[in-house]
Formats: structure tokens, C-alpha cells, sequence
């Protein structure tokens, strides 16, 4: 207890210090997309998503295993699986649900997979082999697919930037005309103690004159919205410029191509084996 009052003291200090106010950020946080409920915001899913279709994605093949496991043990086991119930159930009461938000979990039911397949040995002792197998077999192809070709186009897209920018420094500069959060951008787009010029499109939400919240009017639906109208506003804004090369999706390019005289698509990605929608990168001639 004394742990936890010294850590929030240190948490609301250093927040109220950078914002010049008494302030909490996880506080601020639990309130807007808990007791607000602004996280529908950003997409809704029903209160049961988690638990038949979250965790079955995450789990994969070693999802069955957990109806093998012995949840109910004294002691460790029965912490952790309460551990595990109470964070799926609050994170059910919002609306808004990723499944990176299970990802902390992950470990806890990865404990009772592995006494599931201890006690499958213990009662079909033939099928832990090909049990194993399968789980090693079916994530390592999900990692193949997953991780190395499907919906690879942001990586690529910011791997391709990251190399122009090692060739030319001087005078790079990025502007990402894309919807919100579409590329990994500073994560892995960076140089070091030097700023490199970066910008992208606001998607935070905004308050209507009734107090509500929005997204339809952020500089983000604004581009897939009114399109090239919107790009000849955004570049009479003060302060824009024109950057050597400028990020944007495959499926807007057509709509905005005329107005963005001197680029040329120098560089396209596809995002995943369904479609080519994807990235594409426009260089300044």
C-alpha cells in the first residue's frame, strides 16, 4: 500500500508538473473512456467480444488447452485465474475493444495452457506429441504470414522513408495525408538528438457546440471526406510547406493527385494479399 501511494504521488507530480496543473493522467484516462465513454469513439464491439473472439485470436491453437487446465487449484493458480476473469470483465464493460488490450494476459493464460497440455499428457499421453506439433506448426505459420506479409504496408512504407532519409538528411521532410495512426511514424522514423520534419493529420476528437465529441471533423475524415478540397485548404494553412515527399493511401490518390502539383508516386506498397489498397509515396521533381 505504501508502494502504491508513493507511486501514484510520484505519477500525479510529474503530470501536474508538465501540464501546470493538479492533474492525473490515468485518472483522466479511467474517466473519459470509462465513466464518459468516449473510447466508442474509436470503434464499439459488444460486451462478449473478448471472450469469443479475442481470446480465441490471441490464444490460437492453445485455446483448447485451457479447457484442460485446472483453474480452481489453491494458492498461485487461483490467484491467476481471477487475475485473469477480472481484468476481461472490466475490460468488457467498455465499449471499445483492441485486443492488444489482452495482450498483458497473455502470460497468465499461457501458464494454464501449458498445465492443460502437462495434464492432456497425463490422461492421452498418444496425443501430446501431435498436440505440440500443432501448436508449433500452426503459430509458427502464423507468424510467417502474420508477421512477415500480411498488411505490411506501414513498415514498408516507413522502412522506404528511413532509407531516403539515411541517403539525403538535409532537407527531408514527410507530410502523411493517411487516416489516424496508419504508419508506426516516429517509432521508427527517427535520427537520433536531430528532429526530422514530420508532420501527419490531426484525428483528435473535437467538441460540437452541444459538448459533444467527434471524429467526422478532424483533418482525418476531412481528407477522406472532401479530398482534394481539403489538401488545397491544408497547404493555404499558416506555417505548412511543401515536403519532399508526402504519404498517402492508394484508395484517396486519385482524388487528390491534381492538386498536389510536382510529386510523382516514387514508391507503392500493398497492404494485404485481398486487395492492393495499400500506401504510396509521392516524391517532390
Amino acid at each position: 500500500l505504501l508502494l502504491a501511494a508513493a507511486g501514484v504521488g510520484v505519477a500525479v507530480g510529474v503530470d501536474s508538473a508538465y501540464y501546470g496543473r493538479l492533474t492525473w493522467s490515468a485518472l483522466n484516462f479511467f474517466r473519459f473512456n470509462f465513466l464518459e465513454g468516449h473510447s466508442s469513439l474509436y470503434g464499439t464491439h459488444h460486451a462478449a467480444w473478448y471472450v469469443v473472439e479475442g481470446l480465441p485470436a490471441i490464444l490460437g491453437t492453445m485455446a483448447p488447452l485451457l479447457l484442460l487446465a485446472s483453474w480452481s487449484r489453491p494458492g498461485a493458480p487461483r490467484v491467476l485465474a481471477a487475475t485473469i476473469v477480472l481484468t476481461v470483465a472490466v475490460y468488457s464493460l467498455s465499449a471499445h475493444k483492441e485486443l492488444r488490450f489482452l495482450l498483458p494476459v497473455l502470460p497468465l493464460l499461457l501458464v494454464f495452457a501449458g498445465d492443460g497440455m502437462w495434464r492432456l499428457g497425463l490422461t492421452r499421453p498418444r496425443l501430446r506429441g501431435a498436440a505440440a506439433l500443432a501448436i508449433v506448426a500452426s503459430n509458427a505459420a502464423a507468424f510467417a504470414f502474420l508477421g512477415l506479409r500480411h498488411q505490411r504496408a506501414p513498415m514498408e512504407c516507413i522502412e522506404f522513408l528511413r532509407s531516403e532519409m539515411e541517403g539525403k538528411m538535409a532537407g527531408f521532410s514527410v507530410d502523411f495525408l493517411t487516416t489516424c495512426h496508419a504508419t508506426p511514424y516516429t517509432s521508427h522514423l527517427h535520427a537520433g538528438l536531430r528532429c526530422v520534419d514530420l508532420r501527419f493529420l490531426d484525428c483528435s476528437p473535437r467538441r460540437l457546440s452541444d459538448g459533444r465529441l467527434t471524429r467526422d471533423t478532424t483533418d482525418s475524415a476531412r481528407l477522406v471526406q472532401e479530398g482534394a478540397a481539403f489538401v488545397e485548404e491544408y497547404y493555404r494553412r499558416p506555417g505548412s510547406r511543401w515536403p519532399r515527399y508526402i504519404v498517402v493511401a492508394d484508395e484517396v490518390l486519385a482524388n487528390v493527385s491534381s492538386v498536389l502539383p510536382g510529386y510523382a508516386a516514387v514508391a507503392r506498397f500493398e497492404h494485404n494479399i485481398e486487395s492492393s489498397a495499400g500506401l504510396v509515396v509521392l516524391g517532390r521533381g
